[in-house]
């Protein structure tokens, strides 16, 4: 089913139902906002889930799927800033206490929010200050028991993150002594789950940086082929693409050749091939 069509039904379900009592009619535009989000429709997302908010009165563990999800538009529309507020909001709420795995996801956003960090892509600000001691990389892996479970999904994606936040915290021999159990890693899951192409793409290109030096442009240039086969429409991609790249890989490279040109001195490694 095209995401397009599931959309429509969502819209269709929700016209049946919306003069009805049945609270959980959020479900239905939950699914909706999931699929908007997808498709980079953000602002239909937003409008559609405050509407949810608005039509149900949601509390406790119900808030989740909310905070998440307006979690997800705010750093898939590049909105940082209130994407940290609703970490924030998110870590003080009691939801979290009452599920493992909504505890653990939100310990993955942690270590996105630390990446973007080390990237200047936060502005400052004193909430930013406040939180900084919570978003240590050692503390939030070691806080997700559950996701290291899960071989070939979101804990893949984790271990994504933690190589990219060791790039931009400039410790490249921890980087390139992370790559490669990574590199085992995914050849030895991707032939039964070939939908985690994207995060062999993704660790592929990763490899390209100590190869030359550190260097942005050669680095960019030699990623072109592999990144070519990661521009598809969203519609041709799972949904679970959006559930592991909170923030698109594509982008998330952009920001990877951008801190490589800041290197004012690129370090030496020794696994270069020129």
């Amino acid at each position: 089913m095209k995401f397009e069509d599931a959309i429509k039904i969502c819209d269709s379900g929700f016209e049946k139902v919306k003069k009805s009592k049945i609270t959980s009619i959020h479900v239905i535009i939950l699914l909706k906002v999931q699929c908007l989000i997808h498709l980079n429709k953000f602002n239909e997302a937003l409008k559609s889930l405050k509407l949810a908010e608005k039509r149900n009165n949601i509390k406790g563990h119900n808030l989740a799927p909310f905070s998440e999800l307006y979690f997800f538009i705010h750093t898939r529309s590049g909105n940082y800033e209130y994407a940290l507020q609703e970490y924030d909001k998110a870590i003080s709420g009691n939801f979290l206490s009452q599920s493992q795995i909504y505890f653990e996801s939100w310990r993955q956003y942690g270590l996105l929010l630390l990446f973007l960090i080390k990237l200047d892509k936060i502005p400052p600000s004193e909430l930013l200050e406040r939180l900084k001691p919570k978003l240590r990389l050692g503390k939030l892996l070691n806080e997700m028991p559950e996701y290291s479970k899960d071989k070939a999904g979101l804990n893949l994606a984790i271990r994504i993150l933690h190589v990219l936040i060791l790039l931009t915290s400039k410790k490249f021999e921890e980087f390139e002594e992370a790559l490669v159990p990574l590199q085992s890693y995914i050849q030895r899951y991707k032939r039964h789950h070939p939908e985690i192409f994207r995060c062999d793409l993704m660790v592929k290109m990763l490899s390209l940086i100590p190869r030359v030096h550190y260097d942005a442009a050669r680095t960019s240039w030699r990623a072109r082929p592999f990144l070519e086969k990661m521009l598809v429409p969203p519609e041709q991609l799972p949904l679970k693409v959006t559930e592991m790249e909170v923030i698109p890989y594509e982008k998330m490279w952009d920001y990877v050749i951008e801190f490589l040109g800041t290197l004012k001195r690129r370090p030496y490694s020794s696994k270069a091939a020129d």
